[in-house]
């Protein structure tokens, strides 16, 4: 019952019903944050994977669930580690390697944070009612929600500059 009612919130926060998705025909490659990306001084990207609800076909389709998951995710992660600033969205990717085990592809969303701390990020998305979970912002609570806790952080490490 407390995922559904998460899953509904979210999507009445998004301003859209399942119901209304259809599938695209095309798929993008990659969902971006509107405007110039937010400026960040961090060098690594964290992926964070989505439950069904938030499937990239969804995701896709609906411009608006892409622009919150990117305004909403850098803050979910900083204030999962303690209030880190800069942490922001880089962009929304599919996560097409589980196709076969989900049954559909997921969003990833990919947030820029400090080096080294994947570990610390699956602790956090492991427990139910870490900081990660627990954002003052009951729309950043809600996305939140929708991570799937069974798909692991990855990080990686950008070597231009």
């Amino acid at each position: 019952m407390h995922a559904l009612l998460s899953t509904s919130l979210l999507l009445l926060f998004l301003g859209v019903t399942t119901s209304q998705t259809p599938p695209p025909t095309r798929i993008p490659l990659a969902c971006l944050p509107n405007g110039t990306p937010a400026a960040t001084p961090f060098t690594s990207t964290y992926a964070f994977t989505f439950k069904y609800a938030l499937n990239f076909d969804f995701v896709a389709a609906q411009p608006k669930a892409g622009a919150q998951i990117c305004e909403f995710a850098g803050p979910m992660v900083g204030y999962a580690l303690g209030g880190v600033p800069g942490t922001a969205a880089t962009r929304i990717a599919p996560n097409d390697t589980a196709l076969d085990a989900l049954g559909y592809v997921a969003s990833t969303v990919l947030v820029a944070a400090p080096a080294g701390l994947a570990g610390v990020l699956n602790a956090l998305l492991a427990n139910g009612t870490s900081a990660l979970y627990t954002h003052p912002e009951e729309i950043v609570r809600a996305l939140a929600g929708q991570l799937d806790r069974d798909v692991a952080v990855v990080e990686t490490v950008s070597t231009s500059e």
